[in-house]
C-alpha cells in the first residue's frame, strides 16, 4: 500500500472476526507482504495472531 492506510480492521472481541483476520494475515505473510498490526496507536506483534 502506498499511502499507509489500514486495509483491515476488526473487533478483538469477535472470535469469528479474529479467526478471519488471522487467516488473512497468514495469507499476506505467505505472499511475502510486510504486515503491521496495531491496537489503537500501538503496534503489536504479529505473533499475537499465532
Amino acid at each position: 500500500m502506498e499511502n499507509d492506510d489500514y486495509i483491515l480492521t476488526g473487533n478483538r472481541i469477535d472470535i469469528d472476526e479474529l479467526l478471519e483476520m488471522k487467516k488473512t494475515i497468514g495469507s499476506l505473510l505467505n505472499a511475502g507482504a510486510a504486515v503491521h498490526i496495531f491496537e489503537g496507536d500501538r503496534e503489536v506483534s504479529v505473533e499475537f495472531f499465532g
